[in-house]
This record gives structure tokens, sequence and C-alpha cells, in this order.
């Protein structure tokens, strides 16, 4: 009987300690730190994406006066053959800053490929390229329709993007989003676009660490604001679902992070 009784104690003893070293390392993977390189992740992945958006279309609109939005400190070059286009921006080295006042450094290269109602965009960054400070390597394809059945421009983008803070982390970024813009374009302003962003894709921590996203409600991305600014995801890690709410479409840091047991905690986003 005592035997019994130690064993039992032994198994209660393993699996709290299990149970207590999977919170633990829950607990770790879903620190508000962690949290922020998600959404910063998002956030930068989108302000690429969304910059191509507001300046390649601009620059091909407006053959007289190309590229008639982007500052100065952006050397534009131009190859055109049949209906591929290649545009290349390269950045001063001391850093650029857009018009949203974000500071750009190093080279875009984009090439256009134009199929009847449709363009394709292939995008990929050069190995110096960074956007306040926050590295951005890899690619994206762009393909947009004029007018989807809302009225508005529409593009699906598939992305495949390593995107580093300045201490060195690391999250890897790949996954499929459609952007509608639903403000902005029936003005050559970039300053007035806005965007809702649907769609699913998969970020590796540089630990090895995996989590799948899925928007719940779409994102709404302004030109002027470094995050989203309302809209929810889910983020499943380890079996388990949390969800982010970025708030009822104010400008600012923070997000409500819902854990699996419904409690909630603001972060904020940096």
């Amino acid at each position: 009987m005592k035997k019994i009784s130690l064993l039992a104690l032994a198994f209660l003893l393993l699996a709290g300690l299990h149970s207590c070293k999977r919170s633990q390392k829950t607990e770790e993977a879903l620190s508000d730190d962690r949290v922020s390189g998600l959404a910063l992740t998002d956030a930068t992945t989108d302000e690429v994406i969304g910059t191509v958006e507001s300046f390649f279309t601009g620059y091909h609109a407006r053959s007289s006066s190309p590229g008639s939005h982007l500052p100065s400190c952006v050397a534009v070059t131009r190859i055109g053959i049949g209906d591929t286009i290649t545009v290349t921006w390269e950045f001063d080295a001391s850093g650029c800053q857009m018009p949203n006042g974000r500071i750009y450094t190093g080279t875009v290269t984009m090439q256009r490929i134009h199929h009847g109602g449709q363009s394709q965009v292939n995008v990929t960054f050069s190995d110096d390229f960074s956007v306040d400070s926050i590295d951005v390597d890899g690619s994206f394809q762009r393909t947009r329709t004029r007018t989807n059945s809302n009225g508005n421009p529409e593009t699906t983008v598939v992305f495949d993007l390593q995107i580093s803070r300045p201490g060195g982390e690391s999250f890897h970024t790949t996954g499929q989003r459609v952007r509608e813009m639903v403000e902005g374009s029936d003005t050559r302003r970039p300053d007035d676009n806005v965007w809702e962003i649907t769609g699913q894709w998969q970020t590796v921590y540089d630990n090895g660490d995996s989590y799948d996203v899925q928007t719940l409600t779409p994102l709404r991305k302004e030109f002027a604001c470094p995050w989203y600014v309302s809209g929810t995801v889910a983020i499943v890690y380890n079996g388990e679902t949390y969800r982010l709410d970025y708030g009822d479409g104010t400008c600012d840091d923070e997000a409500v992070l819902t854990m699996p047991d419904g409690q909630t905690r603001v972060i904020h986003l940096r």
C-alpha cells in the first residue's frame, strides 16, 4: 500500500513538474516582449508592402513626373523591356526619411509584369535594407486587381521575409495577405491611403518557436500610423489560441492580448 502511495506521489510530482515547465515555456514564448516582436514583424511587413503600394503605383500612374511623391534622398532607376519594367529605389546611405516619418536605408528592386487588368510585382530587398533600424531581408510577390467586388483596388501578397530587431533577435515570416485599399485610391497623395488586411501567415522566432497567425477581423492600416489601428488576429502556439486586438481606430502602441483561459492584458508595441 505504501509502495502504491509512493508511486502515485512520484507520478503527481513528475506531472506537476512537467506542467510547470510547459507553463514556463508558454509564458516565456508569449511574454509582452515576444508578442510585441510578433506585432512588430507584422507591422514592418505591411510597412514595406504599403510603401510599394503607395509609391510604385504612383510612379507609373504619372509618367511625366515619375516618383514625384518620393523624397529627393531616393535615387530611382527604371528599365523597361516590353511588358516588364524593373525599378530600383536606392535610399541614401545615411538614411532617407519617407513622407510617413519612417527612416529607410538600402535598396528595393521591383519588377512589374503587366497582364491585362492585373499587374504582378516581384519585390526584393538588399542585405542592408532597413526601416527605422529594423532589418528587412527577403522578398514578396504582389498581384494587383484594379477593382474588386467592393469597387476598391485590391492586392494579394505572398511574402517570405526575415525581420530583425536592432538587438539581434529575428522573426522569419511567410504567408499571404489580401490588402484592400478602402481609402485614398481616388487621389495621387499617399498620406490618405488606408488598407484593410486579411490573411494567414506563420512566424518563426530565432529560437525555433513557431506561431500561426490568422486574421479574425480585418486589420486596418493607415499610412501615417506605424501600427494597425484596429482589427484582431488569432495566434496559435503549442496547440493553444491567443487573441490580439489592436483597438478601436486610435493610432497608439497598445493592443489587448486574450489568453486561452480568457484573461486579458494590455501589450505595449515597440
